[in-house]
């Protein structure tokens, strides 16, 4: 009876750590299985041997002999790392480990206790995170390379959620609204443009004086959600050339059209039916203005004795 029950026992056992090591090697993170006394890794699943290493050379070399150099990869953090965890304080942090060929891998490490055949142990699960820090590395990139963009940019821009809450504003449009607190402390934008896609706005300008914006609204995105992109232009001196040329314009009287005129005495008839001079007609519709004087040929025919005189 009694050597059943240690055939039973021991069948139990080996189905027990089959079910362990298939878990073991068949997780796609590296698993490291340390002593909690001595820091000395017992273990490794499938996963490490993937860096090029055997399973004896990564217990032999230990966690420090795959690691960078330096303090915080130094024997005794490593160890006070591991101590924590064994005390029931998970530790979660990242680290990074060298392949055979040199290769430096960032991983995200998770430490914890737990109990493997009887024995109080630490996990290490190891997560490579060469990707994510890729990633994270090029969105990094994306939003200096934009606010590198927008800062330099000489018009003003804000970014705005669907309530007009303002979310970003580079440093032009902070001067533009210099009078807004809203917009400097990230309030709601209260210049709202409803269904329009342009407007009119008192700015401050960039020398310090009143002066008229141009708003443009179009759809963004911002951080993944819908959101308006408002671009103000510094409109005041185009706008004031405008209306200067519109006054001028409008000032400039032009004479258009059949003008019924006297073949003799080359009298104008007007809109009234009156007859004018010429000059009074001309002088009342346009700008131009006359300065009377004498040509050669009616010096000759109304005054002969004053041409006489000049000639001899």
């Amino acid at each position: 009876m009694h050597t059943m029950e240690k055939a039973e026992k021991q069948e139990k056992q080996i189905v027990a750590d089959d079910f362990y090591h298939e878990i073991f090697n068949g997780v796609n993170d590296m698993i490291l299985v340390h002593d909690p006394e001595t820091g000395a890794i017992l273990d490794a699943n499938s996963k490490c041997l993937e860096i090029g290493y055997t399973a004896d050379e990564i217990r032999r070399m230990g966690v420090a002999g795959f690691s960078p150099k330096g303090e915080e990869y130094s024997p005794d953090r490593i160890m006070l790392l591991i101590r924590k965890a064994a005390e029931g304080c998970p530790q979660l942090f990242e680290w990074g480990f060298y392949d055979r060929a040199g290769k430096l891998h960032p991983t995200e490490v998770s430490l914890k206790r737990a109990t493997i055949r009887g024995r109080n142990v630490v996990l290490a699960i190891l997560r490579d995170i060469s990707e994510r820090k890729a990633v994270r590395q090029e969105t990094r990139q994306a939003k200096d390379n934009f606010h590198n963009i927008v800062e330099k940019y000489t018009d003003g821009l804000i970014v705005l959620d669907y309530e007009w809450r303002v979310h970003f504003a580079n440093p032009v449009a902070v001067h533009f609204f210099t009078h807004d607190k809203n917009v400097l402390a990230g309030g709601r934008f209260d210049h709202t443009m409803k269904n329009k896609k342009s407007a009119e706005v008192v700015i401050t300008r960039l020398n310090g004086k009143p002066g008229t914006g141009e708003m443009r609204k179009t759809n963004t995105e911002w951080e993944g959600k819908p959101a308006y992109l408002i671009s103000i232009r510094d409109v005041t001196g185009p706008k004031k050339l405008v209306e200067e040329l519109t006054r001028a314009i409008g000032s400039i009287r032009t004479l258009r059209g059949l003008l019924p005129i006297c073949s003799h005495c080359k009298k104008i008839r007007n809109d009234k039916g009156y007859w004018e001079q010429i000059e009074t007609y001309i002088s009342l519709h346009s700008e131009a203005e006359f300065s009377h004087g004498l040509c050669p040929d009616c010096v000759a025919k109304y005054y002969p004795q004053i041409k006489d005189r000049h000639e001899t």
